[in-house]
Formats: C-alpha cells, sequence, structure tokens
C-alpha cells in the first residue's frame, strides 16, 4: 500500500486569512443615510409658510358653505378627522363642519428615544366624537413582526382641549387597530 502525504503550507494559508480577516474586523465606514433633495425634514411654523407660499389654509369657502354643506350647518356639531405623520410625530387633525371644515391639529404624537424618518399610526373616534383613540409609532416598526404587532403606543386625545393621555399599554399597528 502506497501512502500519500500531504503537505499544509501554513505560511500562505494563514497569509490568506489574515488578508481576509483585517478588512472584516474594521468598523463600517459608511456615510449616514441621507434624505433626499427636496425632502420633507419635519413641521416648520406653518404660518410662514403660507407667507412664502402665498397659500391661506384649507377650508370650504365660506360663500360655498350653505351649497356644498346644506342648510343649518353653522350649528352642525360634526368633525372630520384625520391623522399625517413625519419625523416629528404622528399628527392628529380636525376640522369642524361650521368653520368649513379648516383643519387644525389637534395633538402631535411621538416617543422620545426614537429617531424615525416618518411616524405612523390609526385611529378611530368614539362614538360621541369627543375623542379619538390613536395607535402609533415610528415607521421602522413595521419591519419587526413583534413590533407590527404589538408594539405600538396607544393614547386617548381629547378633540376639543387637545389633551393626551397615554395608555400604558401598547398595541397594533394593523389597519384595524385601536378599533
Amino acid at each position: 500500500m502506497r501512502q500519500i502525504r500531504i503537505r499544509l503550507r501554513v505560511p500562505v494559508t494563514l497569509a490568506v486569512t489574515t488578508a481576509l480577516a483585517i478588512p472584516l474586523s474594521l468598523p463600517a465606514q459608511a456615510e449616514a443615510p441621507r434624505p433626499p433633495k427636496g425632502a420633507a425634514q419635519g413641521w416648520s411654523d406653518t404660518t410662514q409658510q403660507q407667507k412664502k407660499l402665498s397659500l391661506k389654509p384649507s377650508a370650504i369657502p365660506a360663500k360655498d358653505r350653505a351649497g356644498l354643506l346644506g342648510k343649518g350647518y353653522e350649528k352642525s356639531a360634526d368633525t372630520a378627522v384625520t391623522a399625517t405623520g413625519d419625523g416629528t410625530g404622528f399628527h392628529l387633525l380636525a376640522g369642524k363642519e361650521k368653520d368649513g371644515y379648516q383643519l387644525r391639529t389637534v395633538a402631535s404624537l411621538f416617543e422620545d428615544g426614537f429617531a424615525s424618518d416618518t411616524w405612523i399610526g390609526n385611529h378611530c373616534v368614539t362614538e360621541s366624537g369627543k375623542y379619538a383613540a390613536v395607535s402609533y409609532a415610528p415607521r421602522m416598526f413595521t419591519n419587526k413582526p413583534e413590533l407590527m404587532v404589538r408594539g405600538a403606543f396607544t393614547a386617548v386625545v381629547d378633540l376639543t382641549s387637545g389633551e393626551v393621555t397615554k395608555l400604558p399599554f401598547q398595541s397594533s399597528l394593523a389597519y384595524f387597530s385601536p378599533g
């Protein structure tokens, strides 16, 4: 029987291993992500924005309200509620029918310690129309199933005063939450 001898070349193997290991052990030197040019950078003073853009707050013009909203709109207690998010928080907006549904920011919801490009969430209004229940979170929470299902912060917002009552539990970011 013939013996085969295998000779390892330790110096070459060691050199190749070292050459591959050194770059992998160094910290990454990538540049921090930047938003695209012209991207929204959060909310600023809306009065200044309106002056720059020569815009007035959106509302149904007073002269058109009776025709669009019907007679007696001035006595209506109806309120439209919507929400939007940006890097500064999840904003709840409301507008009353008697004011031509001119939207105003009722509350801006966020949590300290989370840097997010956008806050997202859902809301529903109580039967009385006085409160909104809100689930909100940084957008990146949708990337982790456990945070998507049970990581959203919750609050109840008084739509008249803007008072925010944060709740001691978390909820889902699903479309039906916090309903």
